[in-house]
């Protein structure tokens, strides 16, 4: 038996990993810079988790949200693996005190972009020997990619800090031109690239028209009722999310719960753990929900709202299916939905009439105090402002006048690219002739290779619902904080905590 499938063996109890698995492992063990492309749910953390476990010192893994965090720790712990930890925002700073003064000791660290940058975070880190550093959903660093966030820039200058340590790139969802500014940004001379086709032709693709917001709410209630799950439900806004969830719960035989930004910690943790669990069929959330959540038997993904772009489109749908059985995702497409992503993405940017005012804003703040002024003094979300922060950063010596021109080309060539990516998604839906997954494909360069059955709308093929088992559904009636205890540790250990 290797090293590797010791180790494999070991800390996460599989034989052997997959074939497009074992050369990523590989590389990175003899410290090759690597760019891997993997749809979503093929196992791509285990190929960063391993060479972790397996090599001397500590590996960052950088990633963009907490959740996504907080279910790779829950799923290492799981397994016993009790040298991985976590720093981010919604620690205290005892807590973060903690993670700091164990650095030496741990394996893997999760962070985001925003502390990462920290100088004092920097000054910590090179104290020990960082041996990898590891970028989760690397297309947020592409100024070309659906979800750019300028902190993501700043990953190449902290790799020169420590050292050009090995480094590694994963994503679901890029594009040829996204691909190559992941490399330029993270600065990797001639890096081992892994390219996987982001089709998942397990699931099938659909698109329903719909001339009205009764149609459209019709049309769900009948596709949820006739799935039998577990599912999920996509829509833009979290009043939106607390409607739908409760037309569900009132119109269908399902047990269904909302997912958004407006809930507690603790809400927002019971229902992962009860969808998770199998405790929960759909849950009706924005798109923060299922970012890194591993559950394997999920039967659809229904876009009551369409997303920004394709890349999006791919991401969230790929959390369907993860077991390899048939699974399908639709969208339910009315015109005027146009508005609702056009929103999102003025939001998005802060607004060019609006520059003169933030720049007075920020010249009276403090350093690392810029983006929280500008949130609470202009309004703006937290990703407009830290837009305009890393350019006022990255430009301290630019007199007013130019500052202002820069920032607002800055601003109008991302909006363009914004523009772009909804108009092939809205063409995408709007398409009324060709193979839906061919043209889906060619977004990312690619060409479809085998048309699967079903394929889609296009090709004439039926939404593939799987069978009721007929089992009857218990409501819960118990506080949540006992069903969060349960769910973690079991219904005989809870009564004891």
């Amino acid at each position: 038996m290797s090293g590797k499938t010791e180790a494999l063996n070991k800390y996460f109890g599989f034989p052997s990993l997959h074939e497009y698995q074992e050369p990523i492992v590989d590389a990175l063990l003899a410290d090759t810079d690597t760019l891997t492309v993997l749809p979503t749910g093929s196992g791509k953390s285990i190929c960063f988790q391993l060479p972790a476990l397996m090599k001397s010192g500590l590996t960052i893994i950088v990633s963009p949200l907490l959740s996504l965090m907080d279910n790779q720790l829950q799923e290492l712990r799981a397994r016993h693996i009790k040298t991985a930890a976590a720093y981010n925002s919604f620690m205290s700073p005892e807590e973060k005190s903690r993670v700091l003064s164990r650095l030496s000791s741990l394996k893997l660290l999760y962070i985001s972009p925003e502390a990462l940058s920290l100088p004092f975070i920097v000054e910590r880190l090179k104290t020990v020997k960082v041996s990898m550093m590891v970028v989760d959903e690397a297309h947020c660093i592409s100024q070309w990619g659906h979800e750019f966030r300028t902190d993501y820039l700043k990953i190449g200058p902290v790799r020169q800090a420590l050292g050009r340590p090995c480094m590694a790139a994963f994503t679901a969802t890029a594009t040829p031109e996204v691909q190559l500014d992941i490399k330029k940004q993270l600065q990797m001379e001639a890096p081992a690239e892994y390219i996987h086709s982001v089709d998942r032709a397990n699931i099938a693709l659909f698109v329903q028209r719909c001339t009205s917001e009764r149609e459209k709410k019709k049309e769900m209630i009948q596709l949820v009722q006739k799935a039998p799950g577990p599912g999920l439900v996509y829509v833009s806004s979290r009043k939106r999310c607390e409607e739908l969830k409760a037309l569900l719960q009132e119109e269908t035989s399902h047990r269904v719960e909302a997912y958004h930004g407006g809930l507690e910690n603790e809400a927002r943790l019971m229902i992962q753990q009860q969808f998770l669990h199998g405790d929960l069929d759909v849950v009706v959330c924005t798109n923060s929900f299922g970012m890194g959540l591993n559950k394997a038997d999920v039967e659809f993904v229904l876009h009551y709202h369409f997303p920004k772009d394709a890349e999006s489109y791919i991401q969230e749908i790929g959390r369907a299916g993860r077991d390899g059985r048939q699974a399908w995702a639709a969208v339910l497409y009315m015109e005027e939905d146009i508005i609702i992503p056009q929103m999102l993405m003025e939001a998005e940017l802060p607004p060019v009439n609006e520059l003169g005012s933030a720049l007075e804003t920020a010249s009276g703040s403090r350093r690392g105090e810029i983006t929280d002024d500008l949130i609470n003094s202009m309004g703006w979300t937290e990703t407009a402002a830290r837009f305009l922060a890393y350019y006022l950063e990255k430009y301290p010596e630019k007199p007013g006048a130019e500052l202002r021109e820069e920032l607002e080309k800055q601003v109008q060539q991302r909006w363009f690219e914004k523009q772009k990516k909804l108009k092939v998604m809205i063409q995408w839906l709007e398409n009324s002739e060709a193979c839906r997954r061919r043209l889906l494909l060619q977004v990312f360069g690619e060409a479809l290779r085998k048309r699967p059955e079903p394929c889609c709308d296009m090709c004439g093929h039926r939404l593939p619902f799987r069978e009721h088992q007929g089992a009857e559904k218990e409501k819960e009636t118990a506080p949540w904080e006992t069903r969060l205890q349960e769910l973690f540790f079991g219904r005989e250990r809870a009564k004891h905590e």
